[in-house]
């Protein structure tokens, strides 16, 4: 996902609902359209940021947006437990993926500047977030639905 990074004032119709359609529409419309091909006892994981529950300067949309995928985890919940589907959501913290280098402008200074700030010591790897993403989709938890995995090194709890 994705989001304008402007104040408030800046942040213009399109850019909200691209951000809109991007992260919270994508996820609810795919849930919908897979749920018929879903069996009982099935999982669904979204995949959310500690955004949607951090806030932050200049990406109010992108805050909002990644709220609302934590809290579609829990409504699916409620919604399908008759069909023993489970729904959880990944929060992931800094991750290092494309979006992330382009968000710190590439710029070592500044990625070192966040590592100092995780407990674990490491930007995030993408292989760390799919990690949790399995365990979530397994039989392994099954006890774990409704739930948010903040996914983050520690990032969070500084």
């Amino acid at each position: 996902g994705n989001g304008p990074q402007n104040p408030i004032e800046a942040i213009t119709p399109q850019e909200f609902h691209l951000t809109m359609d991007l992260n919270v529409f994508s996820a609810f419309f795919t849930v919908q359209k897979v749920l018929p091909y879903m069996s009982d006892k099935s999982a669904i994981v979204l995949i959310s940021s500690i955004a949607g529950f951090q806030g932050g300067k200049n990406a109010i949309v992108y805050n909002a947006a990644k709220a609302a995928v934590r809290s579609m985890a829990r409504s699916f919940t409620g919604e399908l437990a008759e069909r023993g589907i489970r729904a959880n959501a990944i929060s992931p913290g800094p991750t290092d993926t494309k979006a992330f280098g382009e968000f710190v402008n590439n710029d070592d200074d500044v990625r070192h500047g966040i590592v100092s700030q995780i407990p674990v010591g490491h930007i995030g790897r993408p292989a760390e977030i799919a990690a949790v993403a399995l365990f979530l989709a397994s039989d392994q938890s099954s006890y774990v639905t409704g739930a948010e995995v903040i996914t983050d090194g520690g990032f969070t709890n500084r």
